[in-house]
């Protein structure tokens, strides 16, 4: 639990897009936290071929569903990014302290990483506070949702298209950003949180179509 945590503040430390779904308190590090300056001042990865390379980690429940909603239109989109994942869980026993090292190292050399909640057994089992939830304006408990192709992804890509943006990925940045605001602005594609009946398969489907440059005017 306590090693969850440490990664808890690693991700809050370097990265710019955390799923809603993800945000809490963490306990701070002072291994992680010391210096933080000098972390945020780091420049991002890039692999010779000139893509950035960032840490993913879906988490439990949907995270997985949306990370790759995030991935497909990542590829629509022609984003220059290449995600190091990595699949830690405290409720499905792959959070060991040798995975946990390998993810913190993920973090640490890539600068930049996108993460999904992590559950705790107990949050797992139906005990997790309904303030939270009500917090995120959620209709259905996102524990409720997974694996039924119901969530809505539009919180996860807005926040990949915030990281394009700390990657002075402006275009990319855009070219998200500007297909979700269409999709919700036209309402003809919702899912279920938004009154409607479209799946996350629909919903991502629907980005992917309206992925072209803003019009200036």
């Amino acid at each position: 639990m306590a090693a969850l945590r440490v990664l808890g503040t690693a991700a809050k430390n370097y990265s710019y897009a955390q799923s809603v779904v993800a945000s809490r308190t963490l306990l701070s590090s002072p291994s992680l936290s010391s210096s933080p300056q000098s972390q945020f001042s780091s420049p991002a990865v890039r692999r010779p071929d000139g893509d950035f390379q960032v840490t993913m980690i879906p988490g439990d429940g949907v995270g997985p569903e949306l990370m790759h909603v995030v991935k497909e239109v990542f590829k629509a989109a022609e984003v220059p990014v290449q995600f190091d994942e990595h699949h830690v869980s405290e409720v499905h026993n792959m959070a060991s302290e040798e995975k946990l090292d390998e993810v913190l190292n993920s973090m640490k050399l890539n600068r930049v990483a996108i993460k999904g909640k992590i559950y705790t057994p107990m949050e797992y089992k139906g005990e997790l506070s309904s303030y939270e939830m009500k917090l995120r304006g959620a209709r259905h408990p996102f524990s409720q949702a997974m694996g039924r192709n119901i969530a809505n992804p539009t919180a996860m890509l807005l926040s990949s298209a915030n990281m394009l943006k700390h990657l002075n990925l402006e275009f990319h940045s855009n070219l998200v950003s500007e297909a979700v605001k269409k999709v919700i602005k036209l309402g003809k594609v919702r899912t279920r949180d938004m009154g409607g009946y479209s799946t996350t398969s629909d919903f991502l489907k629907s980005i992917i179509d309206n992925l072209h440059p803003p019009r200036h005017r």
